[in-house]
């Protein structure tokens, strides 16, 4: 293959060395040492990770229960609010009629004022 000389180039085999060469090898026994460290380094913060996780899970399970009291509390306050405006929605007599009394039909002893006061 040419290169921008004009001059071929031979590429060689990544595993080749010339022979009687020693084979090199970088001391690598400070990196290492390094890096043991920081793998000791990094458990710990995991480990410490862990049970801040564990802590939050904790408090979201007890928020999750007051949060299902509230809503559940919010649902019966909602129930008995629609009640009462259910019979807020009702004319005044309703009560009257609804247990069977019928206001035109007592009698002149029961309450005249209320007899006389009603108009339709």
């Amino acid at each position: 293959m040419p290169g921008n000389d004009g001059r071929t180039r031979v590429r060689l085999p990544d595993d080749w060395r010339p022979h009687g060469a020693p084979s090199v090898r970088p001391d690598t026994s400070a990196l290492v040492h390094a890096l043991e460290s920081h793998i000791k380094t990094l458990q710990g913060d995991n480990e410490a990770l862990m049970q801040r996780l564990t802590t939050a899970e904790a408090q979201t399970e007890v928020e999750r229960t007051r949060t299902e009291k509230a809503i559940a509390a919010f649902a019966a306050l909602a129930e008995r609010l629609d009640a009462l405006a259910e019979e807020r929605r009702r004319p005044w007599w309703r009560p009257w009629s609804d247990r069977g009394h019928d206001w035109q039909s007592w009698d002149h002893a029961g309450p005249t004022a209320v007899r006389g006061a009603v108009t339709f």
